[in-house]
Parts: structure tokens; C-alpha cells; sequence
């Protein structure tokens, strides 16, 4: 988990945003869990789970690295995004392993307002591609990082 947080603060210093996510996949159950976040009512978002075909993370895996995700009246943001407050666009990472994802971090309404530049595409591609080979690394077990209460997991 101190290596997702660690990613998350260095991406949120790189850029400036209201808020940061580091979702990790939960091998056992599948999906995916947050295992940090950080910005206003972080609380919410921490062990919440993610599903497998979570719209925002389909993007940028379909995109094949960090993308934008607009949200307006038609595309709304997912709870994880909307607990952060009234957010108008998310930047998505995607954590890739050889075969699959194994999570993402996700920066919710860059402060500058800007779209994701090339610069910034790079800097969230290359701390994801961190993560992931820190992950790779490491046996992780992302269920049971946390009590099973607290994720909606059951033993």
C-alpha cells in the first residue's frame, strides 16, 4: 500500500489535481480495490471496490496508456470520482503487467484545467509502469491487505 501512496503523491506533484486513487486488482475476487486515495473525504474512496469493466479504467486501457475522462451531463463519473465533489474530468493510468492490468492511478480535476498533454501522458505512464513493476515484484494480496468488513469482502 506505501508503494500505491507513494505513486499516487509523486503523480499528484507532477500534476497539480484535487484529488489521487491507486487501485490494485484483487486476484482472489477479481476487480479491483482502491487502496489510496488522496483529497477531500479520501475516506469515501479508500476499500471500494472497482469491477472489472469500470468504464474509466476500459478507456485508457482501450487507449493502451493515460487518458483523459470527461465527465458532463451524459457521462457521469463514477462514486470513487464523485466523492471527491463535482469533478469535470479524471486522468487515467493504467498499472499494465505483461498479460493484464494490475491496477491504475487515477488524478481527479488537474488544478492547471488543462487536457492531458504529452508531458503529462508520459509522467503518469512512466509512475504507472513503477507501480507495476514494484507489483510484479512482490507477492501481493490486495483482498486481504484490508479486514474483510471493510471492503465487502467475505472469508
Amino acid at each position: 500500500m506505501e508503494a500505491a501512496a507513494f505513486c499516487v503523491c509523486v503523480a499528484m506533484k507532477a500534476i497539480p489535481s484535487l484529488a489521487g486513487i491507486a487501485m490494485l486488482r484483487d486476484e482472489q475476487l477479481g476487480g479491483y480495490i482502491a487502496v489510496y486515495a488522496r483529497g477531500p473525504r479520501a475516506y469515501a474512496v479508500v476499500r471500494t471496490r472497482v469491477p472489472e469493466g469500470d468504464a474509466a479504467l476500459a478507456a485508457a486501457l482501450a487507449r493502451g496508456g493515460p487518458c483523459s475522462v470527461e465527465y458532463d451531463d451524459e457521462h457521469r463519473p463514477p462514486e470513487r470520482h464523485a466523492s471527491f465533489g463535482d469533478p469535470w474530468t479524471a486522468l487515467v493510468a493504467p498499472v499494465q503487467g505483461e498479460e493484464r492490468c494490475m491496477g491504475a492511478i487515477e488524478l481527479v480535476d488537474p488544478i492547471d484545467g488543462k487536457s492531458l498533454g504529452d508531458a503529462d501522458r508520459q509522467a503518469l505512464a512512466t509512475v504507472a509502469q513503477h507501480l507495476a513493476d514494484f507489483v510484479r515484484a512482490h507477492a501481493l494480496d490486495v483482498g486481504r491487505a484490508f479486514a474483510p468488513e471493510q471492503v465487502g469482502l467475505e472469508e
